[in-house]
């Protein structure tokens, strides 16, 4: 039990002497003894019953009692027992109190755990993963719903992460994983905050992801991190530097290691070049993004951030680049394609790629099909809380008001959506 205690705590054995000793100075007054070997000793059952200062000491290191961790009395000494049993109870078996908390998020109402640090000790990896758990759900309802009204939840978990860090004692593996995982949730905020069409307040969190994850050192966060900056700079214009941000990170240790990744700035980079005027470039990088998600194994774990990325979405990225490009026909095939293979959990992607879908229409001048596909996007609206959808669904009308006096097909949507905004 010792062992796998070291283990959550992220504490080596040499660590493990350093805190024993500073914690019987402390108590005693006296500097402490133990060493890399005693600890050795201690793991192999060489000893079974340390003295009372160290005892006490590995209690003040880990928290729990000594019995927690093991270790068994000898024979007669029942006065020991008695006093850590009582020593046990009083712990009530678990460090962790859970609060609840009901966050109200658009149409939805997500129940978010927060553990409780008040009195702990020491962290460990098993808390790092119960503060990583509303993150999963976030994400699902960011996929369903949009990530309006998200960001808030997300910089409530990373207060959460930083007070138990400024609280607790931490090993190094321990806290940088705290660290790693509040750069996961500043991504995501950063995220949300750009589908709620605020920049600003992206950026800031952006910046903060940054430096969470320098400390935590996870090159799939620093993916995140980077993914969140070139959408970003996408809606900020600045197409530049979603091509510098793609290019970067093509060389990055994640796109190395996990195709799905190399996808993602593959599908980038052909959307800087789109805009740059390089067609050519452009169907290149989308081709290789293709070959990656091919090269990619389906066993291999996928966090939340990233499951949205399939063959789906190289499609939708190939169409946002054709019609940048003004190639309609290309783009309406593969819009098609993207609506079609996008899952039914990732409702606002599903409107967004259908809002291409009737962009690539309007620009062959088939206006009646691209009414029918952008009524859709009507329909499901109310269901969406995305400032960025709404951004573009504006981008939309003004499509269809051109035609509005020529085609009743036009006419009938502008009227839809007017009615919908007045409503709103």
């Amino acid at each position: 039990m010792l062992a796998a205690a070291m283990d959550e705590f992220g504490v080596t054995r040499a660590h493990l002497a350093e805190m024993v000793n500073a914690a019987v100075a402390h108590r005693t007054g006296e500097p402490g003894d133990a060493s890399e070997r005693w600890v050795y000793y201690l793991l192999s059952g060489a000893i079974r019953w340390p003295r009372h200062r160290h005892r006490l000491a590995i209690e003040d290191v880990f928290g729990v009692s000594i019995l927690d961790l093991g270790f068994v009395p000898p024979a007669g000494v029942h006065r020991h027992r008695r006093r850590l049993d009582r020593e046990r109870a009083a712990l009530g078996g678990s460090a962790v109190d859970r609060r609840q908390f009901l966050i109200t998020a658009g149409s939805a109402a997500v129940a978010i755990a927060l553990p409780d640090f008040t009195g702990r000790v020491r962290l460990g990896r098993s808390d790092v993963e119960r503060l990583r758990e509303p993150l999963a759900r976030l994400v699902a309802l960011d996929d369903r719903q949009g990530g309006a009204t998200l960001a808030p939840v997300a910089t409530a978990m990373v207060q959460q992460i930083e007070a138990a860090l400024a609280r607790c004692q931490v090993a190094d593996p321990v806290r940088r994983a705290m660290y790693s995982l509040a750069g996961e949730y500043l991504a995501s905020a950063g995220w949300f905050a750009i589908d709620a069409d605020d920049l600003p307040a992206a950026s800031r969190y952006l910046d903060h992801a940054l430096r969470a994850s320098v400390i935590g050192r996870d090159a799939m966060v620093q993916a995140q991190i980077w993914n969140a900056m070139a959408w970003r700079a996408d809606q900020a214009n600045d197409h530049g530097e979603v091509l510098a941000i793609a290019q970067s990170a093509l060389v990055s240790t994640a796109s190395r290691r996990d195709p799905r990744v190399a996808a993602l700035w593959h599908g980038w980079s052909a959307q800087g070049h789109a805009w740059a005027g390089y067609k050519r470039l452009s169907e290149r990088s989308i081709g290789r993004a293709q070959e990656a998600l091919d090269r990619a194994d389906a066993g291999t774990p996928t966090p939340p951030w990233l499951a949205f990325l399939d063959h789906s979405e190289i499609h939708a990225q190939a169409a946002g680049s054709q019609l940048v490009l003004g190639d309609y026909a290309v783009a309406q095939s593969a819009a098609s394609a993207a609506v079609r293979g996008t899952p039914d959990r990732y409702l606002r992607n599903r409107v967004s790629r259908q809002m291409r879908l009737a962009q690539a229409y309007l620009g062959q001048r088939e206006v009646e099909p691209a009414a029918d596909v952008a009524s859709i996007v009507l329909d499901r609206a109310g269901d969406l809380r995305s400032g960025r959808l709404a951004r573009r669904q504006r981008s939309l009308f003004d499509q269809f008001a051109a035609w509005e006096s020529d085609v009743p097909a036009a006419a009938v949507w502008t009227q839809r959506y007017r009615a919908q905004v007045q409503a709103s």
